[in-house]
């Protein structure tokens, strides 16, 4: 096997460029060489070329250019599985990676408007790590530093070193480049415990949930959206308009094949694989939450909380309890005979999806009102 990854790798070698501006970094983005030579580089044995060409800025520019920047946080991650503990390069690699993934969605974003996104997010990152000169931007604790913080440490190679000779490269290989350097460091240095930074809400993140299979994060906010993440790359798959039940969308169309979503003026029920609409509810619901057959919610609007169904259309798959509904559904007598046609003040309000109220609760000192069919 490693003499067949040696052949594909020789073949894209001979189409790169020779010389000083040549190498890996110019080779072709033919939708294959940029998103497999890790792996190519893997298999044949040259870990420590892979790794070498990850401290190399011509190919990370190489990439993001060609809007692959969550796929080179993946070359990263690799790598570092790969090569094992042991590696003299292993923390700078484990740093940079920490600092693209930080800003990746900015970097993404700008790809093909400021392509010298990656260098400034790279450069203002990582350069404060350990340089000298941000010593006096941090206060010794009480009684000392426990172990030498960045700036005193000996190594082959600083990580502020590394950003300085691309630095001067960049530079020479772009006369007039022009990009925004922090004066600070950032306020979370690199080599804490965080490792992705999931950006794309507008406002206050409200809920989160991850799936089963811990591949996907779900978001709620209260930008009105919710977002659906890919957990390893960071990377956002979709953006669902309208606020929902992330438990239910982290779970995936398998499990709940409908999904439920307040926006403005109205709830929307949608079909969870393709988005397309199956029923509307005239009331903004918000704080929904899915009955576990899937065809029921339950949400708030101002002082009312609604319990909601989806009647007709029923998936006769689905395991039916004695009554010959799917398990969770009431019968239709009970509906009849707990309907109400008139809200009670100051009470929360139990509804279908025809707008009749099911059930309604009252906390002041008006009554409960029923009316029977």
């Amino acid at each position: 096997m490693p003499a067949l990854h040696e052949q594909v790798l020789d073949a894209y070698r001979a189409k790169c460029s020779a010389g000083a501006a040549g190498g890996w970094a110019s080779g072709p983005n033919d939708g294959y060489f940029l998103q497999h030579l890790r792996h190519h580089l893997l298999d044949a044995g040259r870990g420590d070329e892979l790794v070498q060409l990850l401290l190399d800025l011509r190919w990370l520019e190489a990439k993001a250019e060609a809007g692959l920047v969550f796929d080179l946080a993946e070359d990263f991650s690799e790598t570092l599985r790969r090569v094992g503990p042991a590696h003299p390069r292993r923390r700078l690699l484990a740093l940079v990676e920490e600092a693209i993934r930080a800003d990746i969605h900015f970097v993404a974003r700008h790809a093909g408007d400021y392509p010298q996104a990656l260098f400034q997010c790279l450069w203002n990152a990582c350069w404060w790590y350990d340089c000298p000169e941000a010593a006096r931007h941090y206060e010794a604790p009480q009684g000392g530093w426990a172990q030498p913080p960045p700036w005193e440490e000996r190594g082959p190679q600083k990580l502020h070193e590394v950003l300085e000779g691309w630095r001067r490269k960049k530079e020479a290989a772009t006369p007039g480049l022009v990009w925004l350097r922090a004066h600070r460091p950032p306020p979370l240095h690199l080599g804490t415990a965080q490792r992705r930074v999931l950006r794309g809400h507008e406002d206050s993140v409200r809920s989160v949930a991850l799936s089963a299979d811990a591949t996907t994060i779900v978001s709620g906010s209260y930008d009105q959206t919710v977002r659906v993440w890919d957990a390893a790359s960071g990377e956002c798959r979709e953006v669902i308009q309208g606020t929902g039940d992330v438990e239910a969308i982290a779970a995936g169309p398998s499990r709940f094949p409908l999904r439920a979503l307040g926006r403005v003026l109205e709830m929307a029920i949608e079909d969870a694989a393709t988005a397309a609409p199956v029923a509307w509810f005239p009331v903004p619901i918000d704080h929904i939450a899915t009955f576990p057959n899937g065809r029921a919610w339950v949400g708030t609007s101002a002082n009312h909380l609604y319990i909601i169904t989806l009647e007709g259309g029923e998936d006769s798959s689905k395991p039916k309890g004695e009554s010959g509904k799917p398990d969770g559904e009431e019968s239709p007598r009970s509906k009849v005979q707990s309907r109400i046609h008139r809200p009670v003040g100051g009470a929360l309000h139990i509804a279908n999806p025809r707008c009749r109220i099911a059930r309604t609760i009252s906390h002041g000192p008006s009554a409960i009102r029923r009316s029977r069919g």
